[in-house]
């Protein structure tokens, strides 16, 4: 029964909504879950999830307002049923299930869904949603997608035609402007709705999920950083967690390209609704799914993985939710007969295998149909099946289509899953030759071969011959205390499922009675609560020792019992085992006697001469090696001491610069702090700067921006770390703030060899900062790739930079910016000119106009105002151990600065 007083029925009642009395129960308070199976208590959360969110989508249709009180009154029921069945659950893989689909339940969250993030007008990223009745789940996909780190993405969903009014009732709901749906006028398959998706994607890279998946809320900025970094990748895909009332693995798919192709000939290694794909490769390889498959993604992933590389990332981004109507037998079957077609095709087209037409069925990777046939067909298949696999990698040897060590993983894979030694979905411990593969796991080995031998044959009868007997008496003994000890474990049962009953309607009668505010009422039971758990463990700790004490002395009269009938049954056995024994040991003694002393012998001599032989080359070995790192090591610490005593003179010299820059100057010797960053250009000779040499301890001594710095935390306030690159740097006062803050942070600077000598024993941070010409193309690289910053400043640099290497400078800058990445520079437009040799050191004077329509060109959009780092240069705020120019020294028309960011490629 439901109480009439409970918010959620009482506001579904008055919205005039038709409920059925089961789904007041199921919702109700009143269900006992004791006796219930796992799965029927799993089931029953699942049930719930999906009755509440049907009354909801409802009433948030008809008030918002209403619909989002509703909603917290659900979050609460769900939040307290989930409490209840935790306990109720046998072990905690059981709860460990009940834990998942509770958080993958929009009712997991307190508030419904609100829109906080935005994407700009040409998104990097197309998350593609095929729909077709997905009234059940597509909300929590949706609010997966929308929860993501990354916001730069539209949400193209496809929905078929003939699809349920209810599923696009439920997206309207999500007032999200980066939602597009588009309708099929005619019933177009899955494919084919993927194939118009993928056509009319307006992001760079589409990532694909289904309409009952969830993604990881970092699944995208990992996935479009990859591809960023990785032009030659078409696809990123991830690991997949499966959930389900019935199911919670992970399916650990290969990581690699050549990994994934390689097993790509016989399964899916790609799952399909983690993936983010390359649009234009696509395209252009005229790539798209095939509407005549049922596995239309495996089918297509074939094809793809030999135009362009692949990559799976190792971590879990998605959670593939498996339900009852996930799929039916006939399309399972459909789709292993399917499989198997495409894996035969794989073989031919890329390894000139030809497969038997009989053994084609045997190749689905969906299912093992080795061992559903009898054992002489079974042993003919697998012998067909060693010489496919044998076949596969000799011809590999030949046409070079696939990794060795990839083939050779997919065959052992293979061939040990054919024999029900490996599960797919997860990595091998060992992988063999193809021969050590066949030798370790032969086809004998499933065939149950049972060798006759005489002495356990007289065993078997004699045993068999005295069992009745033996099992006789155990039965009279315990059929005399078989009511104590039937009894005993019926009432022991009784008692725990009405302790587990009563404990969890306890808990059930406590939530009611906070909803109703009872606070005399609450406090009462509240203490008996508490009482009874303390009977309720006394009661316990009887019915245990009761039940161990009586146990005991049943097993104590029933190994009397045995004992005395096993004494003479067994003395007699022993004797005919005796001869028996004594006849075939002693034959079997001289044969392995004879045998022993000739495999002996012969494995002692080989012994002796190997063990000999390893031993000197050992020794040799380690003998060489220790001179070796011995030297090194000496010669190490020798360095190190040598560059630490430097650095020490190198303090004393600089001693007025804060404790930060010492520890900074001793960290230069310890360890790269720009995070390994090389720089690769033609031109290290840079442009003539002609910057004043400042006498050190004066006020523009190393000049220093840490308000610079914060204003770009504040920009990025997101992000706990950035990626810092200063053009024109002098002595690094910028790359220093930066680091000193915890951001990564690198300078270049231009200048002829005498300049550079002059600023050199300013430089406290070398391994940070580079000397090249800007003006020319240059590459900063991390880990090989082109390393990519989200800030690039340059400070008083670009009046030194003439028109004509302009165009060249702001390449490199936004060939070095990050999508959303900002630059920041200060420029000066009017006369410096030396008055002893007339020399006008400002060569590029113009306008704050001029220069933000030249930043335009290139396809940045200035964002000056919103940035606005004058405040933070020379504001208010004064960071201790800093110099700064005076405020008044700024005049707005000789000095200003732009900000511009870039949102494209």
């Amino acid at each position: 029964m439901y109480n009439n007083d409970d918010k959620i029925i009482r506001k579904i009642k008055d919205s005039g909504l038709e409920v059925k009395q089961e789904e007041l129960d199921i919702m109700s308070f009143s269900v006992s879950y004791v006796g219930k199976s796992d799965k029927e208590i799993l089931q029953t959360l699942v049930d719930l999830d999906l009755l509440m969110k049907r009354f909801f989508f409802s009433i948030m249709r008809k008030s918002k307002d209403e619909g989002r009180e509703f909603f917290r009154n659900c979050h609460q029921r769900m939040k307290k049923r989930y409490e209840f069945m935790l306990p109720a659950c046998s072990n905690n893989y059981e709860r460990n299930k009940l834990n998942v689909l509770y958080k993958n339940s929009i009712f997991y969250h307190e508030e419904f869904y609100t829109q906080s993030k935005y994407a700009s007008k040409k998104p990097l990223i197309t998350v593609l949603i095929p729909i077709f009745n997905s009234e059940n789940y597509i909300a929590e996909t949706l609010w997966s997608v929308f929860e993501q780190t990354y916001s730069d993405f539209e949400v193209l969903i496809i929905d078929e035609a003939g699809s349920s009014p209810e599923t696009a009732e439920v997206i309207s709901l999500f007032e999200d402007d980066r939602i597009r749906l588009v309708r099929n006028e005619t019933r177009l398959g899955l494919a084919e709705s993927l194939n118009e998706g993928i056509r009319i994607a307006r992001g760079k890279y589409i990532a694909r999920i289904d309409a009952d998946d969830l993604a990881r809320e970092d699944r995208f900025e990992l996935q479009a950083d990859f591809l960023e970094k990785h032009r030659d990748y078409g696809l990123c895909g991830s690991r997949q967690h499966h959930f389900g009332v019935d199911n919670d693995f992970i399916h650990e798919v290969s990581v690699e390209h050549e990994d994934i192709k390689a097993a790509l000939i016989y399964g899916c290694e790609v799952c399909h609704s983690t993936i983010m794909i390359r649009k234009d490769l696509f395209l252009d390889n005229n790539l798209f799914y095939d509407n005549t498959k049922k596995a239309e993604d495996y089918e297509l992933w074939t094809r793809a993985v030999h135009k362009f590389k692949f990559h799976n990332l190792k971590e879990v981004l998605g959670e593939y939710r498996i339900g009852s109507d996930n799929i039916t037998k006939n399309k399972f079957n459909a789709l292993s007969a399917e499989s198997a077609e495409i894996a035969s095709n794989n073989l031919s087209k890329y390894l000139h295998v030809e497969v038997p037409k009989i053994h084609i069925p045997f190749l689905t990777g969906w299912e093992n149909r080795f061992e559903e046939v009898d054992s002489d067909k079974r042993r003919s298949a697998l012998k067909e099946e060693e010489s496919i696999l044998r076949e596969m990698a000799k011809n590999n040897l030949e046409y070079k289509e696939y990794k060795d060590s990839s083939l050779l993983m997919a065959i052992n894979r293979r061939w040990r899953w054919v024999l029900g030694k490996y599960s797919y979905g997860h990595d091998l411990e060992e992988v063999l030759t193809v021969d050590e593969l066949f030798k370790k796991y032969p086809i004998e080995e499933v065939k149950n071969l049972s060798t006759f031998s005489l002495k356990e044959g007289i065993k078997k009868i004699l045993k068999l011959l005295y069992s009745p007997f033996k099992h006789g008496m155990k039965y009279r003994i315990r059929k005399q205390i078989w009511d104590l000890d039937g009894h005993l474990n019926d009432s022991k049962n009784d008692i725990l499922n009405h302790m587990r009953d009563l404990e969890v309607r306890l808990k059930q009668y406590l939530y009611q009675i906070q909803e109703n505010s009872t606070a005399a009422l609450l406090t009462e039971a509240e203490y008996s609560f508490k009482r009874l758990e303390e009977q309720i463990g006394d009661l316990k700790d009887i019915v245990n020792s009761q039940s161990t004490a009586v146990e005991s002395m049943i097993d104590s009269r029933v190994y009397e019992a045995e004992k005395n009938l096993s004494q003479t049954l067994d003395s007699r056995i022993y004797k005919a085992e005796q001869i028996i024994n004594q006849s075939v040991d002693s034959r079997i003694w001289k044969a392995e006697k004879n045998l022993s002393q000739t495999f002996d012998s012969r494995i002692y001599e080989s012994e002796k001469n190997l063990s000999q032989t390893f031993d000197s080359r050992i020794y040799e070995s380690e003998r060489n090696l220790s001179q070796i790192f011995d030297g090194r090591i000496w010669k190490a610490e020798s360095n190190i001491t040598d560059k630490v005593v430097d650095g020490f003179t190198m303090v004393h010299k600089h001693i007025d610069f804060c404790y930060s820059d010492i520890f900074v100057l001793l960290d230069k010797y310890i360890e790269n702090t720009s995070g390994a960053i090389k720089l690769e250009t033609e031109y290290p000779v840079a442009y003539e700067s002609n910057d004043h040499i400042v006498p050190h301890g004066t006020i523009r001594d190393d000049t220093r921006y840490p308000r610079f710095i914060h204003a770009c935390e504040m920009y990025f306030k997101d992000m706990d770390k950035l990626a810092f690159a200063d053009l024109g740097c002098s002595s690094g006062g910028i790359v220093l703030d930066a680091l000193l803050r915890g951001h990564e942070a690198v300078g270049l600077e231009g200048s002829d060899e005498s300049f550079r000598q002059q600023r050199a024993h300013w430089r406290v941070i070398p391994k940070n900062l580079f000397t090249c010409d800007v003006t020319k193309p240059f590459t900063l690289k991390k880990d090989g790739m082109r390393k990519e910053f989200d800030v690039i400043s340059a400070w008083e640099m670009l009046e030194h930079i003439g028109e004509s290497d302009l165009d060249i400078l702001l390449k490199n800058i936004k060939e070095h910016l990050k999508i959303g990445g900002i630059f920041v520079g200060s420029i000066a437009n009017w006369d410096d000119i030396d008055e002893k040799t007339g020399v006008n050191w400002h060569v590029n004077l113009h306008p704050y106009e001029w220069w933000s329509e030249k930043f335009k060109k290139f396809g940045f959009e200035i964002i000056t105002e919103k940035f606005s780092p004058h405040d933070m240069a020379r504001g208010t705020y004064n960071p201790p151990h800093c110099y700064e120019l005076p405020a008044e020294s700024y005049d707005p028309k000789k000095d200003f600065y732009i900000v511009a960011k870039k949102n494209i490629i």
